[in-house]
């Protein structure tokens, strides 16, 4: 018992203390060693970094891995916003269709962007434009439910809107 204590301790991860005292040696020790710190803090704070990172495939991909997920989840929710479009546009189609049609074109179109700035761009843009419609969608059905509402209360027909 006492030898699994004495284990358990050995296997104890340095208190903070001990890694601050370690890591201060060893900024003082690349000092003394020609100013690596330096140089590596200046790398670090560099304003092009964003530049930089752009260039860089492995923070591209990575950028375009997460935008992805939130590509699919904005068309998704574009899919369910679309069922409340049923009526007819002036050729005779559903909207809906219409809708779907017109986002899997601005899908595709997209697909092809490498900028992270400029997809993120896109995405809260098309995050926006699907919030907006569904509000004003959900506004107007209120609108022409209270109408009907009032209009079944006084026993007559609504009026054309």
């Amino acid at each position: 018992m006492l030898a699994l204590a004495r284990s358990a301790r050995a296997i104890r991860p340095p208190s903070s203390r001990a890694i601050a005292s370690t890591s201060s040696t060893r900024l003082n020790e690349d000092d003394k060693d020609g100013g690596k710190t330096i140089e590596i803090i200046e790398a670090n704070l560099d304003r092009k970094k964003g530049e930089f990172q752009k260039k860089d495939e492995t923070h591209v991909r990575a950028a375009l891995l997460t935008t992805r997920k939130e590509a699919l989840s904005l068309y998704r929710a574009v899919i369910r916003a679309s069922v409340f479009f049923v009526w007819r546009d002036e050729r005779g189609r559903q909207w809906r269709d219409v809708i779907r049609e017109s986002a899997r074109k601005e899908f595709e179109a997209g697909r092809r962007e490498r900028d992270p700035e400029m997809v993120n761009r896109m995405l809260l843009m098309g995050r926006d434009a699907v919030d907006k419609a569904v509000n004003r969608f959900l506004e107007k059905r209120e609108a022409i439910q209270r109408e009907e509402d009032a209009c079944s209360s006084q026993g007559g027909e609504p009026s054309p809107s």
